[in-house]
């Protein structure tokens, strides 16, 4: 490993600095470009809306490594649909070594899972499928590690909405 690279944030958001995005069957690309690589990608949204301005998260919080309670939520967020085709799909970065996200839920076992996919993965891989428990807000951290490499967000439960208030992705 070249010690001259070190992981770096190459994009942040906590969705109040977007336009907002209408929940729709077709979906709906948004162009970024990361920060330090000026790398452009896309965010794709499926019948998942951004909302900067909302209120619904006013209420949730997320606990950090420490167990005690961050928050409240900022006010923009990413909503999944209740429905089973919700998702948040970026093109294909360089490399990704991280990534981290805060969702919440207005229930219990409700969130969104991660997936990662790359030039030899048959089909998109699980990384994290655990449940914003509790349904204030939880913190969500992955390594990836992996060059070229694509990631997809979904509604792990397809009848309910999905709140993501926080994306961060690092790279080298």
């Amino acid at each position: 490993e070249d010690p001259a690279l070190q992981e770096r944030l190459i994009y942040s958001t906590t969705f109040q600095e977007w336009e907002a995005v209408s929940s729709s069957t077709t979906p709906v690309v948004v162009n970024k470009t990361t920060s330090f690589s000026n790398e452009a990608f896309t965010m794709t949204f499926g019948e998942t809306l951004v909302d900067p301005t909302g209120v619904q998260l006013t209420r949730f919080k997320y606990v950090d490594g420490t167990g005690k309670g961050v928050g409240p939520f900022t006010i923009g967020y990413a909503m999944a649909a209740k429905s089973p085709t919700g998702f948040i799909e970026t093109s294909v970065f360089k490399h990704l070594s991280r990534v981290s996200f805060v969702h919440g839920a207005t229930g219990s076992n409700r969130g969104w899972k991660l997936l990662k996919k790359n030039a030899t993965d048959a089909d998109w891989v699980v990384l994290s499928s655990a449940v914003a428990n509790p349904a204030d807000g939880v913190l969500v951290e992955c390594t990836v590690n992996e060059s070229n490499v694509a990631l997809r967000f979904e509604n792990i439960t397809t009848d309910q909405n999905a709140y993501m208030a926080e994306l961060n992705l690092y790279g080298m």
